[in-house]
């Protein structure tokens, strides 16, 4: 009687121990399964914050070289609206020139051949005289170069 139920307490405690077991064991089988599928997961996850980040970056290079573009631009419009030239630095004037233009010498003519003095009513005309050019007036000073109202082609 007690022994008879040790014993069926024993087959029990066996039984139960088996379930357990076999219980465990399932339980390995599906966290198993189950991390694997995490894994597979958390790569789609780490790829996609991945890719996110080399747009973030791609999109920044993008907007900066936008802002650049139009600081450039609104620079331009600035200077191209702007009523006066800037002003430059001393160090980059141009030098004074003469306002008044140089005139050859006449007495040493740039050219080869036969001078004829025409008369005319503003003072006299230097003509140079060559085969291949014919007849070409040059104006002297006292044909009224220097003057304001002179009406010279040159």
């Amino acid at each position: 009687s007690s022994q008879s139920k040790a014993q069926i307490l024993a087959q029990r405690l066996v039984q139960l121990k088996n379930e357990l077991k076999s219980s465990y064991k399932k339980d390995l089988e599906m966290d198993k399964m189950y991390a694997m599928v995490d894994l597979g997961i958390l790569s789609d996850i780490t790829e996609m914050h991945q890719t996110t980040e080399e747009r973030q970056e791609k999109i920044a290079n993008i907007r900066q070289q936008l802002e650049e573009q139009i600081a450039n631009m609104d620079n331009f419009i600035f200077r191209v609206a702007s009523p006066s030239p800037t002003p430059k630095p001393p160090s980059q004037a141009k030098p004074l020139t003469s306002q008044h233009p140089v005139l050859p010498d006449i007495e040493k003519p740039p050219f080869t051949g036969t001078v004829a003095v025409v008369p005319d009513t503003r003072g006299s005309t230097v003509v140079p005289y060559t085969r291949q050019s014919g007849l070409a007036p040059l104006k002297t000073a006292s044909a009224g170069l220097f003057s304001s109202s002179s009406s010279s082609a040159y």
